[in-house]
C-alpha cells in the first residue's frame, strides 16, 4: 500500500500529481542540505501550509539552477505525521502477555465498569465482546479543559453487533462517570453481513458512516472530540484530517456541559444496558492519543536526512512496525519515472534507516516511501 495511497493507483505516482494533491490537503516535509551553506549534518523535514510548501518547491529549483554544481537540493516527499506543536499524550501498542488487561505488568488500564468478566489480552491485541461486561480505562497525565483530543486505534471485528449495535470506545469526564465522544457500531442501514461505525457526543441517536464493513478486516480509526464546542468526529482509514470520503460528524446541541476530559476507555456491554444490543467482537491495537491529527495519525514519514562525508545520503524513517518498505528516488518531481533503490523493514519501535550510495551522481534528488 502506498504511503500517498489516496492520491492514485497502486502503481508509481505522478509526482506532479501527489505533490499538486498532498500541498492542497496535507503538510508536506522538505529538507535542503549542501556543503556550501549547511556542511555535513542532518535536515529534519519540517511542516509547512500548502502555500508555503508549493514555495518551497520553487526556492528549491532556483537555488539548484543558480548555485554551484556542488549544491545539491533533496525534497522529502512524505506526508509527516506531527508538527513542531506535537503533543502526543499516550500510546499503547497492548504487548502484554495473554490475560486481564488490568494488573498485567506495565499497563496503565483500570476498571471503569466492574463485571464478573475481565476484559482480555490476546496475542498482544485488546479483545473486546459483547459476552462480556467489564469495561477498562486509562487516566490521561493531566486533565484537557478546552480544544480537541483525538483518539487512533485499529479495529478488527470477527462477530456483528447484535440488536441496535452499542458504542465501544469512549472520553470520560475527568473524575466523573460521564462517557463523551462514543465511537458506536451497529449493523442497522448495512447489507447482510456488515457493519457499519458512527459516532455520538453523549445523548441521541448517533452519526453513522454510509459504508458497510467487514468482519476480519483491520480498520484504522480516529475518533477526535470537541472538549470546547461539543463535537465528535469519526473517520474510518483518513488519508488526511480533511477526508469527508468515510467521516461523522455529532454535535450536542442540548446546552452547555462545560467540563475537561481526563479518561479514555473502551467498554463491552455494561451492567446497565440490555444486553440484547452489543457492539459485537473485536480487536483493538496500537492505541495512540493526542491533542491534534497528525498527534496520532499513523503513516510512514522521512524524519531527517544526512549527507555524509563521500557525499552518499543517509535517511532515516518511521513507519508501522514489522513492515517492509520501499526507498523511491526521482531526480525529477514532473515525472512518473521513479526508481526503486531498496527495501528496508521497520523495526519493533517502527524506525528504519536507509543510504542512497547512488545520490553523487546526482545534482538533485527527491524521496518517497511505500509500504510493500
Amino acid at each position: 500500500m502506498r504511503m500517498t495511497e489516496n492520491f492514485g493507483s497502486s502503481s508509481a505516482p505522478t509526482p506532479s500529481r501527489v505533490v499538486a494533491e498532498a500541498a492542497a490537503r496535507e503538510p508536506v516535509g522538505f529538507g535542503t542540505f549542501g556543503p556550501g551553506a549547511f556542511g555535513h549534518r542532518p535536515v529534519r523535514p519540517t511542516i509547512r501550509s500548502p502555500q508555503s510548501s508549493l514555495a518551497r518547491l520553487a526556492v528549491l529549483k532556483t537555488l539548484r539552477t543558480a548555485s554551484c554544481s556542488r549544491w545539491i537540493g533533496f525534497c522529502l516527499l512524505a506526508l509527516l505525521a506531527g508538527n513542531a506543536r506535537a503533543q502526543l499524550i499516550q500510546t499503547d501498542a497492548f504487548d502484554y502477555p495473554d490475560g486481564p488487561v488490568v494488573g498485567a505488568e506495565g499497563s496503565p488500564w483500570v476498571v471503569n465498569y466492574a463485571a464478573e468478566t475481565q476484559t482480555q489480552i490476546l496475542a498482544g491485541r485488546l479483545h473486546l465482546t459483547q459476552s462480556e461486561g467489564e469495561s477498562v480505562r486509562l487516566d490521561l497525565p493531566a486533565n484537557l479543559n478546552t480544544g480537541t483530543v483525538f483518539a487512533r486505534f485499529e479495529a478488527t471485528f470477527t462477530e456483528l453487533p447484535t440488536g441496535n449495535g452499542n458504542y465501544f470506545a469512549f472520553f470520560r469526564q475527568a473524575g466523573v462517570d460521564n462517557l463523551r465522544g462514543r465511537l458506536w457500531v451497529s449493523t442497522n442501514g448495512a447489507a447482510p453481513g456488515k457493519f457499519r461505525l458512527g459516532c455520538l457526543t453523549i445523548t441521541g441517536v448517533p452519526t453513522m458512516i454510509p459504508a458497510d464493513l467487514s468482519l476480519h478486516t483491520p480498520y484504522t480509526l480516529v475518533l477526535r472530540y470537541n472538549i470546547t464546542n461539543y463535537t465528535t468526529t469519526l473517520w474510518i482509514n483518513p488519508a488526511h484530517e480533511d477526508d469527508t470520503a468515510r467521516r461523522a460528524d455529532n454535535t450536542y446541541l442540548e446546552g452547555s456541559m462545560s467540563h475537561s476530559v481526563g479518561h479514555f476507555g473502551f467498554k463491552q456491554v455494561a451492567g446497565y444496558e440490555a444486553k440484547a444490543h452489543g457492539m459485537g467482537s473485536l480487536y483493538v491495537d496500537n492505541l495512540a492519543i493526542g491533542r491534534n491529527f497528525y498527534d496520532v495519525w499513523n503513516r510512514p514519514h522521512i524524519t531527517s536526512i544526512t549527507r555524509l562525508p563521500n557525499h552518499l545520503v543517509h535517511l532515516t524513517a518511521v513507519g508501522i512496525p514489522s513492515t517492509n518498505y520501499l526507498i523511491l528516488a526521482s531526480t525529477n518531481l514532473a515525472t512518473t519515472n521513479w526508481t526503486v533503490l531498496g527495501s528496508q523493514p521497520a523495526a519493533v519501535d517502527g524506525s528504519f534507516d536507509f543510504t542512497d550510495v547512488a545520490a553523487p551522481g546526482h545534482s538533485a534528488r527527491f524521496y518517497q516511501l511505500l509500504t510493500q
